[in-house]
């Protein structure tokens, strides 16, 4: 085994990196345009952002398909009915308190 390690590391075939030093201007596809305002990004469809029908099919299925986005999408819904629940429950029993005052 050790003379395999030794007849190979000797052989040469393994060359050494080397990095490129230039960048060609295309890297990143076309010229790339950013708008002024980035703010709102974030409040944005992605159906606006990724326009692609057959890109869209995929998100959409992977959105359904995804378990802890819908565990996520349950959560959301209990917190807001424990909140409706709790705001219910004070609306109630305000007046009580009030009258033993």
């Amino acid at each position: 085994m050790t003379a395999v390690t030794a007849l190979l590391s000797s052989c040469g075939i393994y060359n050494r990196y080397k990095p490129v030093e230039n960048v060609p201007e295309d890297l990143y596809g076309d010229n790339v345009t950013l708008t002024s305002d980035t703010t709102n990004f974030g409040n944005m469809n992605w159906r606006e952002i990724f326009t692609d029908p057959y890109l869209q099919v995929l998100i959409e299925q992977g959105l359904e398909n995804n378990v802890d986005y819908q565990s996520a999408q349950l959560q959301v819904e209990e917190a807001k009915a424990t909140l409706l629940s709790a705001k219910c429950l004070s609306c109630l029993l305000l007046p009580w308190h009030l009258k033993e005052r």
